[in-house]
């Protein structure tokens, strides 16, 4: 059974309360296929003439399968940087989660002996934590890692709202350096995780729920999908905007929100 079906047989059970993801509640349409940033990382390990540093989320494995397989077919070994990212994808490879040979993975510590067109880095910092390790790279404070003017540098994610300035200042950083930065508002270098409205609306048509909860995002992005659900036919008293640490209850017939 697949998955719209199955939501479309909850919702004909009937379901008291759906809490949903409201990340992306302000863009319409529906939130590209995965399969297409891996076209989009070959296309651009094709322009790489040095080392290749390539920033995601550590948990987002079958990204870093992605990169790993673009990398093994322009005949670059992998490195992985950041305290994270190796731990993931170690556990990740010994759970089989990613595949990539042995003979294909090589320690931070070993880049220099290979030329920088054979070495592709995948690092964590894609959001600019100040700690993370492309952070480190950008403020030359990185062990093992100095910045060339050939390195192409792949920040393979978009910005989790209110990381937009640190993000900024990171590509900035880089680019002074000369490093060639690609980034997503230039090329399709990331898929959000977060569905669009349309795949929304179409949540709420299958699960048509008593009442709602919008979860995970800023207020704007929770009044925002609570506006869509309106739209959709909801009663604006049968939705829930509810704070960190407030509760709500229910019983079969009710909802409210209870002063704690």
């Amino acid at each position: 059974m697949s998955s719209s079906h199955r939501l479309a047989q909850l919702g004909t059970e009937g379901v008291l309360l759906m809490m949903a993801d409201s990340t992306n509640a302000e863009r319409e349409g529906y939130t590209i296929s995965e399969k297409e940033i891996g076209k989009s990382l070959n296309n651009l390990f094709n322009l790489a003439k040095g080392r290749v540093l390539v920033a995601s989320f550590a948990s987002n494995t079958h990204r870093v399968q992605q990169i790993i397989d673009a990398s093994i077919n322009h005949n670059r070994k992998v490195a992985f940087s950041g305290r994270s990212m190796e731990r993931v994808s170690k556990i990740a490879i010994e759970s089989g989660y990613q595949n990539i040979e042995a003979k294909n993975v090589i320690n931070i510590q070993e880049i220099d002996k290979y030329e920088p067109n054979e070495i592709t880095i995948i690092t964590t910092g894609s959001q600019g934590e100040p700690m993370a390790a492309l952070s480190r790279i950008a403020n030359d404070e990185h062990k093992y890692i100095k910045l060339k003017s050939d390195d192409f540098v792949i920040i393979s994610s978009s910005p989790i709202p209110g990381n937009e300035k640190s993000v900024s200042n990171l590509i900035n950083k880089l680019l002074k350096y000369k490093a060639q930065v690609i980034y997503n508002e230039i090329e399709e270098v990331h898929v959000s995780g977060h569905a669009c409205k349309n795949e929304l609306r179409l949540i709420h048509r299958l699960i048509k729920p008593k009442f709602f909860m919008p979860v995970h995002g800023e207020y704007r992005h929770l009044i925002e999908h609570k506006n869509l659900a309106c739209e959709l036919g909801m009663k604006s008293e049968d939705i829930f905007i509810m704070e960190n640490g407030g509760v709500l209850e229910l019983d079969e017939d009710s909802a409210k929100k209870v002063a704690i």
